[in-house]
C-alpha cells in the first residue's frame, strides 16, 4: 500500500478576484448529454480521486492514476463512454502515479512524465496504452534531469506530444519538451518564459497553448504560445484569474480554462471560475462558473462538450467523484 501523502507546494494565495458561487447555467443532472452550460453525469466509478490524467480517445474521456480519497497514489484507469453514460474499468498503469501528464495521439493514450509517491517525486516514465489490446507498454523516459509532473499537456497536428513546465524536486520549472511517438524519442524545447507547475495546456487552432499554474506557490496568470517551427514560446494576454490545478481544453475554437486552487476569497480555497481565451483578438471573457469548483482536475472534449471528472473541492486534498461538462 501506498504512505499517505501529503501536499506539497499547494501555498493559499490571496487573490483580489471574488468567485462567483453560482452553481452555473443548465440543470441537466445526468446522462450523456446536456444543454448549454454545465450538466452532471455519472460519477467515476472507482471512487475519488484527484491530480490525474485525463484524454479522449476514440469518444470516451479516460481519467488514468493520481490520488484517491485516502491521499494515497494509485493505479487504476477507468474510461467513460458519454454515449452511455457509464464507465469501465480499464488496463492498470505498471504502478501508482500521480500530477500524470496524459495525451491522447494516433489513436493511443501515452503518459509522458508523472510525479510518485509521499515525496512527489517527479519520474520520467513514458507509457502507451493501446485500448485494443487494454495494456500499457513502456516506452523511451524523458532524458535525465527533464523528469517531471504537474506539467501542461497538449498534442500537435502532427501527432507530437507537447510537456510544458511542471514540478521537479518540489520546485517549479521553465522546461518544455516534445515526446515523438513515432520515433519514440524526446526533444527539448525553449524553455516558457515564466516557471510554472499545476498549469494546463491545450491545442486550439494548431497552436499549443500554456495557460496559468503557480511558481513555487506563487499563482501566475501567464498565457504562452507555441511556435512549432521553431520551437520558441511567446506571451500572450494574461489569463484573467491566475490559479494553479487548472483543467483546459479546446473547445468551439478558444480556449477553456477551468477551476483551480489558491482562492483566498473562497473558504475551501477553490475557484469555481471558466475563463476561455480567444487567439484571434488575443482576449479573454468569462463563461458560466462550475457547477462543483475543483483543482487537481484535467479536461477533455468529445463531441461539442469538455467533459470533467474527479478532482478535489477543496485546496490541497479533497477527492471526489463528481462528472460534470460544459457546452456553449
Amino acid at each position: 500500500m501506498q504512505p499517505l501523502l501529503t501536499p506539497r507546494g499547494k501555498l493559499p494565495v490571496a487573490l483580489l478576484a471574488i468567485i462567483a458561487l453560482a452553481a452555473g447555467c443548465g440543470d441537466d443532472e445526468g446522462g450523456g448529454g446536456g444543454g448549454v452550460g454545465w450538466s452532471t453525469h455519472a460519477s467515476l466509478s472507482l471512487g475519488p480521486r484527484q491530480e490525474m490524467g485525463v484524454a479522449a480517445l476514440d469518444g470516451k474521456i479516460y481519467v488514468v492514476g493520481g490520488i484517491d480519497g485516502s491521499r494515497q497514489a494509485i493505479a487504476t484507469v477507468e474510461a467513460y463512454d458519454p454515449s452511455t453514460d457509464r464507465w469501465t474499468q480499464r488496463a492498470s498503469l505498471p504502478d501508482p502515479m500521480h500530477h500524470v501528464n496524459v495525451a491522447a495521439a494516433g489513436g493511443k493514450l501515452y503518459v509522458v512524465g508523472a510525479l510518485s509517491g509521499s515525496s512527489f517525486g517527479a519520474i520520467g516514465t513514458t507509457l502507451v496504452y493501446d485500448p485494443g489490446a487494454d495494456a500499457w507498454s513502456p516506452l523511451s523516459s524523458m532524458p535525465s534531469g527533464t523528469e517531471r509532473g504537474a506539467s501542461g499537456v497538449a498534442v500537435l497536428d502532427d501527432g507530437r506530444i507537447v510537456v510544458a513546465g511542471g514540478l521537479r524536486d518540489g520546485d517549479s520549472v521553465t522546461d518544455a519538451s516534445v515526446f515523438d511517438p513515432g520515433a519514440n524519442s524526446w526533444s527539448p524545447l525553449q524553455p516558457l518564459a515564466v516557471a510554472r507547475d499545476h498549469l494546463a495546456a491545450a491545442n486550439v487552432g494548431g497552436r499549443v497553448f500554456a495557460a496559468t499554474g503557480r511558481d513555487n506557490g506563487v499563482l501566475r496568470p501567464a498565457l504562452e504560445v507555441l511556435d512549432a517551427s521553431t520551437g520558441s514560446w511567446s506571451r500572450r494576454a494574461d489569463i484573467l484569474t491566475a490559479r494553479g490545478g487548472v483543467a483546459a481544453a479546446s473547445l468551439s475554437g478558444r480556449l477553456v480554462v477551468l477551476g483551480g486552487e489558491g482562492n483566498g476569497a473562497d473558504p475551501a480555497g477553490i475557484f469555481h471560475q471558466t475563463e476561455s481565451y480567444d487567439p484571434s483578438t488575443d482576449s479573454w471573457r468569462t463563461d458560466a462558473p462550475m457547477r462543483t469548483g475543483r483543482h487537481g482536475i484535467g479536461a477533455a472534449v468529445v463531441g461539442d462538450r469538455l467533459y470533467v471528472p474527479g478532482g478535489a473541492t477543496r485546496e490541497g486534498f479533497g477527492a471526489v467523484t463528481a462528472n460534470e461538462s460544459f457546452a456553449y
